[in-house]
């Protein structure tokens, strides 16, 4: 079955309308399930097999888990010396692994930064810090399917300055050592990635040039150099794919899929 990329970029454009049929609208049922505190949701990551389990990260209240289907929810993030979650992922061929990575990467007037990655070996129960001290936001994490110690993480960076630990970071160790192995400038994060599930060495990648101005963080200012890459060997070396259709312009944060 083919599988295609489907990419949301952000721009400084005017809002396009869309809509949607109200009758699929109409068909949604949605209920409140918590937690009751930890800020919103940034990230939610689950286990293939177990449909009532899943993981939850937030703004400011660390990892939450039910399995229940939420239920009831558990906190998994008490003891560790910051509680903001930019992006979680579990081991798919070892469940019990978790990677978490924190910083919320949805910047805004009100925002908490982190100090890295963590990994927890017995379902989030406990952590250990892995690196990445000085990332302060992380966006996304993609952890190879075949080898639970091989990940990327997409590191968006600092929100006021430059700092050169921003880019994708690769580690074939469970985060003993990391390699950045996709980085333009300081100024350039990245702030997505997938990976195609049929072919786990390929990947795609988006970094964003973003800056909160000095005088407040109300608004991101965009910067040049935005785009999206592609890897065909797990992240080990990237291309950027060409610009053509996108805005021309500046452009905003962008989000990647792979749908079939």
């Amino acid at each position: 079955m083919p599988l295609f990329v489907a990419i949301l970029v952000g721009a400084l454009t005017p809002a396009l309308a869309h809509t949607m049929p109200r009758a699929l609208i109409d068909r949604l049922r949605w209920h409140f399930v918590g937690p009751f505190r930890g800020g919103w949701v940034t990230t939610v990551a689950g286990i293939p097999g177990k449909r009532n389990t899943y993981y939850i990260g937030t703004a400011d209240g660390g990892i939450f888990v039910t399995h229940d289907s939420g239920r009831t929810w558990q906190a998994r993030f008490q003891h560790e010396p910051v509680s903001s979650i930019g992006a979680l992922a579990v081991a798919p061929s070892n469940p019990r692994i978790l990677y978490a990575g924190t910083g919320q990467a949805g910047l805004r007037s009100d925002m908490s930064f982190g100090d890295g990655m963590y990994r927890s070996d017995n379902g989030g129960h406990t952590w250990k810090w892995i690196g990445l001290r000085q990332s302060q936001h992380i966006a996304a994490i993609s952890v190879d399917p075949r080898q639970a110690n091989t990940l990327l993480v997409a590191v968006l960076g600092h929100a006021f300055g430059p700092n050169p630990e921003r880019g994708v970071f690769l580690t074939t160790n469970g985060g003993r050592t990391w390699k950045k192995t996709l980085y333009v400038n300081p100024d350039l994060g990245a702030i997505d990635l997938t990976r195609d599930p049929t072919r786990p060495a390929l990947v795609y990648a988006a970094l964003w040039n973003f800056r909160f101005p000095f005088y407040g963080h109300y608004g991101v200012v965009n910067g040049p150099g935005a785009g999206i890459f592609r890897s065909e060997n797990g992240g080990r070396t990237w291309q950027r794919l060409a610009d053509r259709g996108l805005p021309r312009r500046d452009l905003g944060r962008i989000g990647i899929a792979i749908v079939a």
